[in-house]
């Protein structure tokens, strides 16, 4: 995590609320360490947490080692276990975002299903329920307007 901060040295996001979904590894882990180091509170949300296993074939980080990682660098995080295609865990996760935080100030659509198939060679259905969860997921955050 690369601490930013403007010619004034006020981090960029200092107060702000960010969401990452999909924040257990890769894009979303790695967008949710750059939000917190230019100051936000960053909520990380997947299904990979202590207690509720990865896939065999990913890298065994969860939303908690992600939060861990924000908070050694100096950074406000908080992880919240959610599957992204189930809307009831959507909405729950947003009452609780306003409940605590009042807002959400940015959102980060990053979570992605069935990233235990190889694509190469697959054929079509390889792309069909990983496109239906990603839209699924996305149509299921309406977080910032939700909020206000």
């Amino acid at each position: 995590m690369t601490e930013v901060q403007t010619q004034t040295g006020k981090k960029p996001l200092s107060g702000q609320v960010a969401l990452v979904t999909g924040a257990s590894r890769g894009l979303g882990r790695a967008t949710a360490l750059e939000l917190a180091a230019a100051g936000a509170h960053v909520i990380v949300t997947a299904r990979s947490t202590r207690g509720h296993g990865t896939q065999p074939s990913l890298p065994h980080t969860t939303i908690d080692d992600t939060a861990e990682a924000v908070r050694a660098a100096g950074g406000q995080a908080t992880p919240l276990r959610c599957d992204h295609t189930d809307p009831a865990q959507v909405e729950a996760v947003i009452r609780q975002v306003a409940q605590t935080h009042g807002r959400l100030d940015v959102l980060v659509n990053n979570a992605w299903g069935a990233h235990d198939r190889q694509a190469a060679g697959g054929g079509g259905e390889v792309w069909d329920e990983p496109s239906r969860w990603t839209s699924s997921g996305t149509c299921c955050w309406p977080g910032p307007t939700a909020i206000t």
